[in-house]
Order: C-alpha cells, then structure tokens, then sequence
C-alpha cells in the first residue's frame, strides 16, 4: 500500500512540477520524478518512520488482524 501511495505522489508531483504536457514528451523524464519521489519516501519510512516506534504503532493499528503478545 505504501509503494502504491508513493506512486500516486510521484505523479501527482511529476504532474504537477511539469505539467500534463511532460508526459507526452516521452516517459522518461516522467519515470525519473516518480522514480525519486518512490526513492525517497522508501528512504525516508526505513531511515526516520521505522526506527521512531511510530510506524510500527501505526501498522498494529491500521492492520487488518491483531498482533497477540506474550
């Protein structure tokens, strides 16, 4: 779900840096933006979100089954 968000931003924010015109100028350019947004917010969940405790904390809660401890 996270990558499939991560997509949506990248276009949102290829789209919205160049314009619906850049995608007709071949993909390339397109894939690059979407390709960096996807990158850095990968980077950024792993480096800052994941070792917070605030990720971990978010998935238990948005989960679709719960965890048992103990």
């Amino acid at each position: 779900m996270a990558v499939v968000a991560a997509l949506v931003g990248g276009v949102a924010t290829v789209a919205s840096a160049g314009g619906l015109a850049q995608f007709q100028h071949g993909p390339l350019p397109a894939l690059a933006g979407i390709a960096a947004v996807l990158a850095a917010s990968q980077t950024t969940y792993d480096l800052i979100w994941k070792p917070s405790k605030i990720a971990p904390a978010v998935e238990d809660v948005t989960s679709g089954s719960a965890r048992t401890t103990g």
